[in-house]
Order: structure tokens, then sequence, then C-alpha cells
């Protein structure tokens, strides 16, 4: 009898503890998964403004295609320190007219950075290329388009980090 009411005593714990564990967890996961997001949005638009001022793209179109990124325009200004970004002109119909980078690219990327910014009609989205995490923001110019990209592949991972580590201690807390 007294077994009995004690291993349902047990049971009661551990579903109130799990629960209360569960709740807590996804509670701190999205919380810290906002703030992540409104990172991710706040650089991407401070990295947005500096390759948006008139001077900002240093790359102009030439007779063989685009030419070479050149370096940042030299106004005082560098870049945000902790981004890596590139921003990208293109013409209406998505061909890229301009580039701006402080990293030697291949076109290669540039031209798959673009298809996957025209393939979804946000203007602002994210998508994986070769194993990093790129957001971007998309605006309409005159010419056609302006696309700034910024790696976000190291915020993802905190995101996913967290999930393993609730895991983790989830598991823990449920043996002991």
């Amino acid at each position: 009898m007294f077994n009995k009411l004690r291993n349902r005593f047990l049971v009661v714990n551990m579903v109130i503890i799990s629960c209360t564990m569960i709740v807590a967890f996804v509670a701190i996961y999205m919380i810290t998964y906002r703030n992540v997001r409104n990172d991710i949005e706040m650089e991407l638009h401070r990295v947005s403004e500096f390759y948006r001022k008139p001077d900002g793209y240093a790359g102009e179109p030439h007779k063989g295609g685009v030419k070479p990124p050149q370096p940042f325009p030299n106004d005082g200004n560098p870049p945000p320190e902790r981004s890596v970004s590139f921003a990208l002109r293109t013409d209406a119909d998505w061909n890229m007219t301009a580039a701006d980078s402080r990293f030697d690219m291949e076109y290669e990327f540039y031209d798959l950075a673009i298809q996957k910014a025209a393939a979804h009609a946000a203007e602002i989205g994210q998508f994986t290329l070769d194993g990093n995490r790129w957001a971007y923001s998309v605006q309409p110019d005159e010419a056609g388009y302006s696309i700034v990209y910024l790696d976000v592949t190291a915020r993802q991972k905190i995101v996913t980090n967290l999930i393993y580590t609730f895991v983790v201690v989830g598991l823990a807390m449920l043996v002991a």
C-alpha cells in the first residue's frame, strides 16, 4: 500500500518537474531566438545603411561583365567591424551589375546568392550557402535591386547550441 502510494507520488512529481522544465526551456529558447533574430535584423539594417550611402558601392559595371570588387570607399567610416557582409547590385532581371565586398569571393558564389534572394519575394530573408547561413535585405532601386548580405552563421549556432544544452541538462536532471 505504502509502496504503491510512494510510486504514484514519485510519478506525479516527475511529471510536474518535467512539465516545469519544458515550459522553462521553451520560454528561454523563445526569448533567445527572438533576441538573436532582432540582433540579426538590426545588424542587417546597419550594414545596409553603410552600403546604401551614395558612395557606398565601389564596384562598377564594365565591358566584360562585372568589375572585380574594389576596396571599400575610404570615407573614414569603415563597414561595421563584426560583420562579414557584401553588397550586390542587379538589374531588373536579377543580373549582377556591381559588387562591393572586402572579401575575395568567386562570381559563382555571388550568382548563387543572387538566385537565392531572387527566389524569395521577401524584402528580408535567410538562406544557407556553402555551409554558411546568410541573411539578406533586398531594396529596389532605379536600375534594379540592391541586395546586402550578412553572414549570420555564428548567431544561428547560438540557438542550435542552446537546444543541445537544454537536451543534455534536461536528461541529466531527469536521471538525477
